[in-house]
């Protein structure tokens, strides 16, 4: 039972970096795209 509850612990530990990492990644996708938008903006 204890295995059971380690496995599951070290398995939420893996999604949890796993959802930073994807938050992080979404963070900077829209920050990219916020610059070429403005970029644009300033060009027309």
């Amino acid at each position: 039972m204890e295995e059971k509850i380690k496995k599951l612990i070290k398995l939420v530990e893996q999604l949890n970096k796993l959802g930073l990492k994807v938050l992080e990644l979404l963070g900077t996708i829209t920050l990219i795209a916020l610059s070429i938008k403005s970029l644009f903006e300033l060009m027309f």
